[in-house]
Formats: C-alpha cells, sequence, structure tokens
C-alpha cells in the first residue's frame, strides 16, 4: 500500500488527484493518513465500515418507517476490474469476512463480467484484466 500512497502523493495516481499540504496541520493529518496504510489496519477499517453500512441501513429504514417517508432507490450494482492477480486474490479472500457483516460481493470470471456488462467488450484497455468485484447496494 506504500507504494500505492506515494504515488497518489505524487499525482500519479490518475483515480485521485490532490494538492500537497500547505499547512502543518494538513501535513501532520496526511502523515496521518500515510501512517494507517497497512494491510492489517485496511483490513480492520473494511471490517469497520462493513458493519456500519449495516447500521446505517436499518437505521435510514427505520427513519423512514418514522417518518412515513418513501425513498426511491433501487439496487445498483458496480464491478471493479483489477489489473493485478495479488490485488484481485486480496479482495476476493476478504469476500468471505464481509459477508458476516452483510456484504454481498461475489468475485466474477472476466467471462461472467462480459456477462453482466457488454460495455466490458468493446475497452481495448481491459484486455489483460483478471478479475472483477460485483457489489450490490441499497
Amino acid at each position: 500500500l506504500i507504494p500505492k500512497f506515494l504515488g497518489i502523493a505524487l499525482n500519479k495516481d490518475p483515480a485521485i488527484k490532490f494538492n500537497l499540504p500547505k499547512s502543518a496541520e494538513s501535513f501532520r493529518w496526511l502523515i496521518n493518513f500515510a501512517s494507517n496504510c497497512r494491510p492489517e489496519l485496511h483490513k480492520n477499517n473494511q471490517i469497520a465500515l462493513a458493519k456500519l453500512s449495516l447500521a446505517s441501513k436499518s437505521l435510514f429504514h427505520d427513519l423512514q418507517d418514522h417518518l412515513n417517508f418513501k425513498f426511491d432507490h433501487h439496487k445498483s450494482s458496480k464491478i471493479a476490474l483489477f489489473e493485478k492477480e495479488e490485488d484481485f486474490q486480496y479482495e476476493k479472500n476478504s469476500l468471505e469476512t464481509k459477508s458476516l457483516f452483510g456484504n454481498d460481493n461475489v468475485a466474477l470470471t472476466l467471462k461472467e463480467a462480459k456477462l453482466k456488462e457488454p460495455g466490458i467488450k468493446d475497452h481495448s484497455k481491459l484486455k489483460n484484466l483478471i478479475g472483477k468485484v460485483r457489489s450490490f447496494h441499497v
């Protein structure tokens, strides 16, 4: 995770861009953030996030019932594609743990992902991708 963080910090990651800290407080926050970018903390944070989302889901439904409020939503999904086999395996290995807290992600083969999302077939950059995770959201 440290090399990934360095890429983000140096604005080399196309998905995440931010300005370098301009204050000591922001720099301290960045150092604290970086010190938490460790695999053992990542797993704990994933579990905490899964618990939080499960709790907030039930609280949201209670609030809807209490206010007699109908929220127009539908289940949606996402497919995460991984460039490296080890990244896919790491995510795949965490699926069982996450499922204990209500997460319903599943690992798909590239063929299964293409059947669910036809747009993947025409994307030339996807030739070397190894795996995906499909997540259903409420």
